[in-house]
């Protein structure tokens, strides 16, 4: 066994029974145990005898000759280390390479690598239009005497196809294009989706693409209503003081020639004048593009830079904004938003949260009206695509009439339904088609995707009938989640050329559709696993609640936390990673502010006041150190005492000393305590208790004082005659 060992010396003195070698010698041993030490000195340590042997220069060692447990000490040079070093590393290396080598197949005859791919020139055709259909061929060698094939079949079982051509052609190296038409009338085609092969074979070597030919006549069936409705819905990017976090908002809204992912949406649609969609511009993100438009705080590592009105990024959120308005205008889009937050509608209204219900709808319309400078939708995007039937009665409060739900599998997909309670209206609710989102969503070519997507389309078309058919589709578009410019390209164009699909708004489709079945909702939806998280929200809820109520409208903290409220109760914070502990610093925020400044509010510990009779007015001096005024109540108590106004007296504290008087009438002649308390929202913000006496308590005391002191006096002149007379 070989061991090292720390700390020896290179040297041989001191070693017992041993003698030096001083020519240039090497060690030799029998079989046994040795023992290494430091790398410029080696110790061999055996049982058996040692033989020293002469070997070249460069090594020197001490031993005992045939003297067995003796302890030898070798010293290696450090030159023939490093020799002996590389050579073992260049073997191990050489050793590795040749492995490798040997696991390299030795390559079989060059195989020609073919590729084909097809598509046809429109995703569907009327059955009086010319289609046309264009395969490419890519193959890296020459190709003799390849056989092309196009065949349309009526269906996948029958075997005799409706078309089919075929060519010969010799094929080099490259791409060959092989393009294939027909009438669909005149081959006999009515209205239908026809499988189509193409086959290309060259020998031992065959690539088959398989497509599809769509052909519909929207006169027979009446054309198709797609609702497409965009969800762009962005993880807040401010923090509860205001100050952007981060450039998100402004680079999804920039300008110029590399427009940011949201501008560049808009205006890849606005090249499609016949395309309509429906967008939900999240409130609270569409709030951050006007802070961005107006000049905002960013902060940059741990400094907070202001970017100036004047600034490129403030442009071009301006400039989104008024395009915006321009195809809200031209009818082109339809913004129908969710709550402010983008909130768990249905766990919201579980809890019973009816107040904050009704501020994240009526928040989240002001925002859209304030942005776009045009009335809110009576549409409204739900969060997650679910509701509760609690929620329904507010939202009808705040005039939604129709919003998009996830299938619940025992309605119309293609149609709408009605959600209704006995205390509400009528809500219509269209339902999302997921197979349409997921087919445009799917990897692979954005041509591939939009064809596919619009196969699915016709065969729903076909399948109805004449039946009123509409298709809503949700596509998700976030920071995290955004559809490329290709994709959205070759989407727009493709409908604006489909003469049997419409695309509508969803208020559109509402005006159009009529529900044809009644749907109820579940009553509540509670998250068990979110009850840690909700209470910390609720405690943040009765925080505000008692601010709400002492300040007036434009304080800017009640504007602030309120919004900080509303945030914290988003949705969004459960969709990524660490986003519950975000959320709750909004809660938090909401809590600690309202406690600070609760704390700003004194009043004098005890103190007494003199009237000047039985009634009269008492003066308290209550502090408002904050920046704002504040609406307080005094609650006035006291079994010696009565209040001519009242107990509860409600006025407003003005930033500073204020001084309040209330009248109160002393019952007693003694010192009458009264306590004092100031209310707010049903909550004792502070207690004081005061002391009132009046000036005939002190007038019968000092008649007291002088009667005790004349009877006094009249005792001891007594005392004394007395004394006199006795003598």
């Amino acid at each position: 066994m070989i061991k090292s060992r720390r700390g020896m010396s290179g040297s041989s003195s001191g070693m017992s029974r041993s003698s030096v070698c001083t020519s240039a010698m090497s060690v030799s041993f029998s079989a046994g145990t040795y023992q290494v030490l430091p790398s410029s000195a080696v110790v061999l340590q055996k049982a058996a005898a040692a033989t020293c042997v002469p070997r070249p220069r460069g090594i020197t060692c001490g031993c005992a000759p045939r003297t067995r447990g003796a302890a030898v000490e070798v010293t290696i040079a450090p030159d023939s280390l490093r020799r002996l070093a590389l050579v073992v590393r260049l073997s191990a290396v050489l050793g590795a390479v040749f492995a490798l080598l040997l696991m390299i197949p030795v390559p079989a005859a060059a195989r020609p690598a073919v590729d084909a791919s097809g598509s046809f020139g429109s995703p569907s055709y009327l059955p009086s239009q010319t289609f046309r259909f264009v395969l490419t061929v890519r193959t890296t060698r020459a190709l003799e005497n390849a056989d092309v094939s196009f065949v349309i079949l009526a269906n996948s079982a029958q075997a005799k196809p409706l078309f089919e051509k075929y060519l010969v052609n010799s094929m080099a190296p490259g791409a060959s294009r092989f393009s294939f038409s027909g009438n669909p009338r005149r081959l006999g085609m009515g209205d239908g989706i026809y499988p189509v092969v193409a086959q290309v074979t060259a020998g031992e070597y065959s690539e088959t693409v398989r497509s599809r030919l769509v052909v519909i006549d929207p006169s027979r069936h009446g054309p198709l209503l797609l609702a497409l409705v965009w969800n762009v819905n962005n993880t807040p990017a401010i923090s509860p003081k205001g100050v952007y976090l981060s450039d998100a908002t402004a680079a999804m809204v920039r300008g110029g020639a590399s427009p940011g992912w949201l501008s560049g949406h808009f205006a890849e649609f606005a090249k499609h004048g016949k395309v309509k969609a429906s967008f939900n511009l999240t409130p609270q993100s569409l709030e951050e593009v006007l802070g961005v438009a107006g000049g905002y705080k960013l902060r940059e590592q741990r400094r907070v830079t202001p970017v100036r009105p004047d600034s490129r990024e403030s442009k071009d959120a301006r400039e989104f904004l008024t395009r915006t308005m321009q195809l809200v205008r031209d009818e082109r889009i339809e913004i129908v938003p969710s709550p402010y937050a983008y909130p768990p509608i249905a766990e919201i209204a579980s809890r019973g949260w009816d107040s904050d219900m009704r501020l994240q709808m009526q928040h989240g319309q002001d925002v859209v009206e304030r942005s776009l400078r045009t009335a809110a939708s009576p549409g409204m995007f739900a969060p997650g695509l679910t509701l509760s039937t609690g929620a329904i009665p507010a939202l009808r409060r705040a005039g939604v009439e129709y919003t998009v739900l996830t299938y619940p599998g025992r309605a119309d997909r293609f149609g709408s339904a009605r959600l209704s309670t006995e205390t509400a209206g009528n809500l219509v609710a269209f339902f999302d088609d997921e197979v349409s989102a997921n087919l445009l969503t799917s990897p692979g070519a954005p041509r591939t995707a939009v064809s596919d997507f619009v196969g699915y389309l016709a065969r729903v078309r076909l399948a109805r009938g004449k039946r009123p058919t509409v298709a809503t589709v949700v596509m998700q578009s976030s920071n995290r989640r955004r559809p490329t410019t290709p994709l959205l390209r070759e989407l727009y164009a493709t409908l604006a050329s489909t003469p049997w699909v419409r695309t509508v708004t969803l208020g559109e489709a509402a005006s159009i559709v009529e529900p044809s079945s009644d749907l109820t909702l579940p009553a509540r939806r509670v998250d068990a696993r979110m009850k840690s998280y909700y209470g910390a929200v609720g405690r943040a809820r009765r925080s505000l609640a008692v601010y709400s109520s002492m300040t007036l409208n434009d304080n800017p903290v009640r504007t602030r936390l309120t919004r900080n409220l509303l945030i914290s109760e988003s949705a969004v914070w459960r969709q990524e990673p660490g986003g519950l502990k975000k959320g709750l610093a909004f809660a938090d925020d909401v809590t600690r502010t309202v406690t600070s400044e609760l704390g700003k509010i004194s009043a004098p510990a005890r103190e007494t006041i003199t009237l000047p009779g039985q009634s009269g007015k008492v003066a308290l001096n209550i502090s408002n150190r904050t920046r704002h005024p504040l609406i307080v109540t005094l609650g006035l108590s006291g079994r010696l005492v009565e209040f001519p106004e009242g107990t509860n007296v409600r006025f407003e504290l003005r930033p500073g000393d204020n001084y309040v008087a209330v009248p109160i009438r002393v019952k007693t002649a003694r010192t009458a305590p009264v306590t004092v308390k100031v209310l707010a929202g049903g909550s004792t913000l502070l207690e004081s208790t005061i002391y009132a006496r009046t000036t005939y308590f002190n007038r019968m005391a000092f008649l007291v004082g002088i009667i005790l002191a004349l009877v006094g006096l009249l005792v001891v002149v007594y005392r004394k005659a007395g004394s006199a007379r006795r003598r």
